[in-house]
Order: C-alpha cells, then sequence, then structure tokens
C-alpha cells in the first residue's frame, strides 16, 4: 500500500505519457532523473547547477578581498 493510498484511501491510476496526445513528456529527451542527476534519452548524463549571484558591494572591503 502506497502513501497516495494511506491518504486517499483507493487505489491511484498512474497517468502515461503515452495517453496524452502531444505531451511534453513525449518530446522532451529525458529519460530517467536519479540524485539530481538527468538522463536522456539517447544515454548522456546532465547536472543542473544553480549558482546564487553575490553582490560584492554589500561585502565589507576585507571580505572582497579575500
Amino acid at each position: 500500500m502506497g502513501l497516495k493510498e494511506l491518504i486517499f484511501g483507493k487505489q491511484i491510476k498512474q497517468a502515461h505519457a503515452a495517453q496524452y496526445r502531444n505531451s511534453t513528456q513525449g518530446w522532451l529527451p529525458v529519460l530517467d532523473v536519479q540524485n539530481g542527476v538527468i538522463v536522456t534519452k539517447d544515454g548522456r548524463y546532465i547536472k543542473i547547477l544553480e549558482i546564487m549571484p553575490v553582490n560584492f558591494y554589500l561585502k565589507s572591503a576585507r571580505l572582497c578581498r579575500q
């Protein structure tokens, strides 16, 4: 019994990408996502990084020199 069955109290049907005509999953070249790494249909691995900007004008002069 899964979490959704415990919450909703009935069997939940899983929707598949093939059920929807021209769905995003149909043309998006993503096979799977594992531990934050995207696996494409042609076998490549892609990692997405988020880089936060640093405003050096708001930092002290000592921290800017480091």
